[in-house]
């Protein structure tokens, strides 16, 4: 499953990004085990076998920087990519000021073993912690699906609409 919560720009530290990706992933690690631990990568590629304790996550949040000159980019906020060996990823990029770019919060897990009452705790929680203007939990092969299975949302946010399960919008 996958849950992606996204909002347009609002500027905010580095610390404060921080604490609300531990806050969230903290509660996650309370709710499934396959939230617990987590290891730095950078996209798909693995930086590290040692877990990143969540009291330093702060020190590896990174700040967007540009192609050639890797010269910082503060107005692109900053961005942490993670993962583990329960098939989950995390990835997230906060602070970000920039009327083209958003800001995105992204909780996955191949293996659907979470039950939908625990997925539904995390949206309520993504919601709480990072105030989206909308979000979604649904099964990774609804998303971008080419092969013609029906879409398996489970769950969406919409500010001002709160939580909707997938029965309501059967309901139109």
């Amino acid at each position: 499953m996958f849950l992606g919560a996204y909002w347009a720009r609002r500027k905010e530290s580095g610390e404060g990004a921080a604490q609300r990706i531990v806050e969230f992933l903290s509660l996650a690690g309370e709710r499934s085990p396959a939230f617990s631990t987590w290891y730095k990568t950078k996209g798909a590629k693995s930086l590290s076998n040692e877990s990143v304790p969540l009291s330093d996550l702060a020190k590896h949040l990174e700040v967007n920087r540009r192609d050639r000159t890797r010269e910082e980019m503060p107005d692109l906020g900053f961005c942490i990519w993670l993962w583990n060996d329960d098939e989950s990823s995390f990835n997230a990029t906060l602070g970000v000021d920039n009327a083209n770019v958003g800001n995105a919060v992204v909780l996955k897990n191949d293996l659907d073993t979470i039950e939908a009452p625990t997925w539904r705790t995390l949206l309520e929680a993504a919601v709480r912690i990072f105030d989206p203007d909308r979000a979604v939990v649904r099964s990774p092969r609804s998303i971008g699906s080419r092969t013609g299975q029906p879409s398996s949302t489970l769950f969406t946010f919409e500010r001002g609409h709160g939580i909707r399960t997938s029965a309501d919008h059967t309901d139109g």
